[in-house]
């Protein structure tokens, strides 16, 4: 058995227990790092929760105020004692104008939801693109009363109905235009120095003047 001597004993101790520092990581580990994070989906979820109250409350409070201007008689019942529906008693005339109005004056509410949120939470992806959502359900909600009314006629008033539509496209025209980062790129430097000598050309009826300059050494 051969017993080290008391000063290799250090060296070999030392170096058992070394630890080696980075101040500086990896691209291979900050990507891994970036890959392990995990993102956190709960203010989309909410805004699009909130999109969907919207449009749902905006049509139920729309449709229980034109059907009472309209002299309908509005009945709330309980489908399997838990889910609350309205019950519109009139006649077929009435019934189109509560249902068509109803639907436009959700879609327009949802529409202005989306352009509040274009307006105040740009820097705010989650929750704009979460609002956002609210363009898709009101174009969900004019396609099944379409449906409807292709299915047991009439339902919905065509024109009133394609006004809604409008809006909702335009609206959403309007979100893709001014949604952040589709502004059109900044002029460079070289870009600016060319249409400033177009501009002077035109200005003068004559091409601007070029000069080089020559670098050169001086002697003394």
């Amino acid at each position: 058995m051969v017993v080290p001597a008391p000063h290799e004993r250090s060296v070999i101790d030392d170096t058992r227990h070394r630890v080696n520092y980075r101040l500086t990581k990896t691209p291979e580990e900050i990507a891994a790092e970036a890959i392990d994070e995990e993102v956190d989906y709960a203010p989309f979820v909410l805004a699009a929760a909130n999109a969907a109250l919207l449009l749902f409350m905006t049509q139920a409070v729309a449709a229980m105020f034109v059907g009472d201007a309209l002299g309908a008689t509005i009945q709330v019942n309980f489908r399997a004692r838990i889910i609350p529906t309205l019950e519109f008693i009139t006649d077929l005339p009435t019934f189109v104008e509560i249902v068509t109005w109803s639907t436009a004056i959700a879609t327009g509410a949802s529409c202005l939801g989306v352009l509040a949120a274009l307006v105040r939470h740009r820097e705010d992806n989650q929750r704009l693109y979460g609002w956002a959502a609210g363009l898709a359900m009101a174009g969900l909600l004019v396609i099944f009363q379409f449906v409807r009314h292709l299915m047991n006629p009439p339902v919905i008033d065509g024109w009133v109905s394609a006004q809604a539509t409008a809006f909702i496209i335009v609206t959403a025209l309007v979100f893709v235009g001014f949604k952040p980062g589709s502004r059109l790129p900044e002029p460079t430097d070289a870009r600016h120095q060319l249409e400033t000598r177009q501009r002077e050309k035109a200005a003068d009826g004559r091409p601007p003047v070029r000069r080089r300059i020559k670098q050169g050494s001086s002697h003394s």
